[in-house]
């Protein structure tokens, strides 16, 4: 729970400066992280029950490849997608397939 909780409240601290918390535009980017932190650790540890770890965590492991698009639709103004974070995601996405290859 304190992992929870303190994964959302880094992830969630640059959506502060969309809206002042007076507006109530600020808390509800944070309330709508947590909840969306909370969904993602309920799915990764459902699917640890329901299959061998060797296939789930790779897949917990390529998020990359999820938020990059996020960030460039969601934090247009705030995050800029450049040619050096994609090539990492590209990185980080094969390395995660190079050590799991023999497992899958």
């Amino acid at each position: 729970m304190g992992a929870s909780v303190a994964a959302t409240a880094i992830s969630a601290s640059p959506l502060f400066a969309i809206g002042s918390p007076s507006t109530g535009s600020g808390l509800l980017w944070f309330a709508s992280s947590g909840v969306a932190n909370f969904f993602a650790y309920v799915f990764m540890y459902t699917a640890l029950g329901l299959d061998r770890i060797s296939v789930v965590s790779p897949l917990v492991s390529c998020f990359p490849v999820f938020v990059l698009p996020l960030a460039y639709v969601l934090l247009r103004g705030i995050e800029q997608v450049t040619a050096r974070k994609v090539g990492a995601t590209v990185s980080v996405v094969l390395g995660v397939l190079l050590i799991s290859w023999e497992r899958l």
